[in-house]
């Protein structure tokens, strides 16, 4: 994917966010107080060709560097994303992850609300809100585990 192409996608989604109405806020009230400022004793607007100029390239320029800055930090997120991604499968009404949390291993987890399960006995989840257990005992996870891909 070309890098104009991955801009453009993340500027879609930007301008679909709350952020959109932020930057329209914050340029509307900064040409609003250049207006205000430009403006003669009698009311009327004297604006001349170059403060125009200026004033649009400005606009245009503060744009752009909210634009980069943003897309860098979408970057940055992206690559933390990659970073801690993680494999899921169910099983029997347990799932099971692999990723750098579970140092490339598969582990059991809560199905519910997604916490390390406890399987000491019997597969539960650790938290005592949740209430999540499955009848199965240690060594009947293990035997899940070797199904799993490699």
């Amino acid at each position: 994917m070309s890098f104009a192409h991955r801009l453009s996608k993340f500027l879609h989604q930007l301008w679909s966010t709350p952020v959109k109405a932020s930057l329209i806020a914050w340029l509307g009230a900064a040409t609003g107080i250049f207006v205000v400022r430009l403006t003669g004793p009698s009311g009327e607007l004297k604006l001349p060709a170059t403060t125009a100029t200026e004033l649009l390239l400005l606009t245009g320029a503060l744009l752009f560097s909210v634009g980069a800055v943003a897309y860098s930090y979408h970057q940055k997120l992206e690559a933390l994303k990659r970073e801690h991604e993680e494999e899921h499968q169910v099983r029997d009404g347990i799932l099971f992850k692999r990723g750098k949390r579970t140092g490339g291993k598969w582990m059991a987890f809560c199905p519910v609300c997604e916490r390390p399960a406890d399987t000491t006995i019997l597969a539960k989840c650790p938290d005592t809100k949740c209430m999540w257990q499955a009848m199965k005992a240690q060594k009947d996870i293990d035997e899940v585990i070797l199904q799993l891909p490699p």
